[in-house]
């Protein structure tokens, strides 16, 4: 299994992200390796639409609905495709506690 973050580049946003992934899914085709992208938030939705491959979340925060501007939701992100997120990545560190509630915080996997 190979993750592949697209981080905040250029060239991993936006309609190059969607490129990007279809690049991806031809050579996870073409090698039989699954390859999962890591993509920024605002462009889960489109890349999950557009691709077979397995769309993650590059960060979640651990908050639930509510008056939590700028935060990242975990039930917004799986309702746009994300199968799943990156966790503790070293530019974007959390405290223990913060990642255990994150992990209480996941939807369960859709049926």
């Amino acid at each position: 299994m190979l993750f592949v973050n697209f981080k905040t580049y250029e060239k991993g946003s936006g309609t190059d992200a969607i490129n990007l992934v279809a690049m991806l899914e031809s050579v996870s085709k073409d090698t039989q390796i699954k390859i999962v992208a890591c993509v920024q938030t605002s462009d889960i939705k489109e890349v999950s639409l557009s691709s077979a491959l397995e769309i993650w979340a590059q960060h979640i925060d651990p908050v639930e609905f509510g008056s939590h501007t700028g935060s990242i939701l975990a039930e917004a992100v799986y309702e746009d495709g994300a199968g799943g997120t990156l966790l503790n990545h070293s530019e974007k560190d959390l405290q223990t506690t913060m990642t255990l509630r994150l992990h209480t915080s996941v939807p369960k996997k859709r049926d």
